[in-house]
């Protein structure tokens, strides 16, 4: 997986209150056969706090679908892959502080493998913010870093 160039955490859509984080990215094989993702999840962790968004939903042009199945090989695939949280009750808020973003895949007949991992800040601000819209994280290569910020055009 590459690094991401987008990511989002927050609400579902405005006004909602799911809980998602969403990216953008290309997954791409070693393998000459290529491999099949079976799903992919998100481990979030903030300080002792864990939240797994283990709803997998992926973009790459059409509508968005449900993940389930999807074949890569060494061209690769370009998608907005979207996570929510399990409807189990659970209930999640995205407060200040350092998190870390962990990014699964589970290919046909295997386990889960860790193919990404960032660290992610929101300050006490943009937790006020994030009450009714989300956080858009964008990759900047000139920084090797990722600048946060609230789109006002959300509001």
């Amino acid at each position: 997986m590459t690094r991401p160039r987008f990511i989002y955490f927050g609400p579902d859509s405005v006004g909602r209150e799911d809980k998602k984080v969403m990216l953008r990215t290309l997954l791409h094989s070693t393998s000459d056969q290529g491999n099949y993702v079976q799903s992919m999840y998100i481990r979030l962790q903030r300080g002792k706090s864990v939240q797994n968004f283990n709803l997998w939903f992926c973009n790459n042009g059409g509508g968005l679908e449900i993940g389930s199945g999807l074949f890569v090989d060494k061209k690769g695939i370009v998608c907005n892959h979207h996570f929510a949280m399990p409807k189990d009750g659970a209930d999640y808020e995205f407060l200040a502080g350092e998190y870390l973003l962990q990014v699964y895949v589970e290919l046909i007949g295997e386990g889960p493998h860790k193919v990404f991992e960032q660290k992610l800040s929101l300050t006490k601000t943009q937790e006020e913010e994030m009450k009714k819209i989300g956080i858009h994280f964008n990759w900047a290569p000139n920084t090797q870093n990722y600048a946060s910020y609230v789109d006002a055009k959300e509001k």
